[in-house]
């Protein structure tokens, strides 16, 4: 994945900001996500919208120079080969570039290599989230077993004319020099900033394997699972809003007046206008959510089991 495949993926203009890229994401996540779109080829749709999405955050939604290879890349003569942002670079051999261009394609490989290397040592943990905590933010425990070097190893200095042959806790020679590697299990509470997308990553940095020479980073990528039975959804253009139902009484509902609802944020008071009836929608605007603009609080009218004293409430309204 590169900066070009992944605005492509993502269907943006180069140079998009971090908003337009993701709203774009936001969009294209509903629309192809395997929950909701059984299409043959969805799935795949999906996942490359999300890698796209996490390689421009990652890389702070910036263009990189990048420096790829023809597999049939060599030498026609004196001249040799190769594509630098997608074009196709010739290089003389007898002019002074040709020693730049040699320079800039060991760059590029070191640096694809650093990244494997980094996808490989990155511990990758899955979570899902309800949409209050996604809108709201959250915290929550993670587990996860990570490398480590061995207490007990590392503390034993190699000069030592009492150094064990078997260490105790990890069961092999130890000495500072070289310390044995343990895996152990880690836990920690985590605090996750608001979002509104289907899937969502979050770099922890260096809270993942703890390697002699580089301490690496776990990535937790957050799912956003929404059911039929949850109070709050997602709707409106842009997804830009949120929906639920209240119920009320009749005698509420001819009146009008001040009411108590519930919103994502919590208990909130709203003021009705008199005889509204059942499918009502009350707008109201919100602000402190991410892409969210308007809560959309549609009303149910429940009327009296006891016909009796419905009859008499009407009475007593028309006098």
């Amino acid at each position: 994945m590169n900066y070009q495949e992944a605005i492509a993926t993502l269907q943006v203009p180069a140079g998009s900001n971090e908003a337009v890229v993701k709203k774009a994401f936001r969009d294209l996540s509903v629309k192809f996500h395997p929950d909701k779109n059984k299409e043959a080829g969805a799935e795949e749709k999906y996942k490359s919208i999300t890698a796209a999405f996490t390689y421009l955050k990652e890389h702070n939604f910036e263009e990189e120079d990048d420096v790829s290879f023809n597999p049939f890349e060599g030498q026609r003569g004196t001249h040799t080969w190769t594509y630098v942002n997608g074009k196709e670079v010739h290089v003389n051999h007898s002019s002074g570039f040709s020693s730049f261009f040699r320079d800039m394609e060991q760059r590029a490989r070191e640096q694809a290599r650093e990244r494997d290397k980094e996808r490989l040592n990155t511990i990758f943990i899955t979570l899902d989230v309800s949409l209050e905590e996604a809108l709201l933010g959250c915290s929550k425990k993670i587990s996860y077993k990570r490398r480590e070097p061995c207490a007990t190893c590392s503390s034993i200095k190699s000069s030592s004319e009492s150094l064990p042959k078997k260490c105790e806790e990890c069961n092999a020679a130890g000495k500072l020099v070289n310390p044995a590697i343990v895996l152990k299990q880690k836990e920690m509470n985590v605090k996750f900033k608001p979002f509104l997308a289907h899937q969502f990553p979050q770099r922890l940095p260096e809270a993942g394997h703890q390697d002699a020479d580089k301490k690496w980073d776990v990535m937790v990528i957050l799912n956003l699972k929404i059911s039929e039975k949850d109070r709050f959804k997602i709707g409106g253009d842009w997804n830009s809003e949120i929906w639920s139902n209240e119920k009320i009484s009749l005698l509420q509902a001819l009146k009008g007046g001040e009411v108590e609802i519930n919103t994502i944020k919590g208990k909130s008071k709203i003021t009705l206008p008199p005889k509204i009836t059942t499918g009502y929608k009350y707008l109201k605007p919100e602000t402190g959510l991410p892409d969210i603009t308007t809560s959309v609080i549609q009303f149910e009218v429940e009327y009296p089991k006891d016909t009796d004293n419905l009859i008499k409430f009407l009475e007593a309204e028309g006098k």
